[in-house]
């Protein structure tokens, strides 16, 4: 969804003129860098029409289970907030 979007053809010219990354040519594996996993989160973003960073977790976690359908908004806040949520059987 991000790797070859014309509609975000200005930023992929944004982020090489200003980083020097061609996007195009970042991996999956390149995504372990958190700037280049930022730029995927923030293209994502923009090929959704998301225009704004919500600063509130709840928010954020709403707009990240939109993005990644297959999760679930609690599982964000429980990542965000290092919480392990379940049963503990010994």
């Amino acid at each position: 969804m991000t790797k070859h979007n014309p509609s975000l053809q200005y930023a992929y010219n944004i982020i090489k003129s200003k980083l020097n990354i061609d996007w195009s040519n970042v991996t999956w594996d390149d995504l372990r860098k958190p700037i280049n996993s930022g730029l995927a989160a923030t293209l994502l973003m923009k090929a959704k029409h998301i225009r704004k960073v919500p600063e509130n977790l709840e928010i954020q976690a709403t707009v990240w289970s939109v993005l990644r359908p297959p999760q679930m908004a609690f599982q964000f806040v429980r990542k965000e907030a290092g919480i392990k949520i379940g049963i503990d059987h010994k």
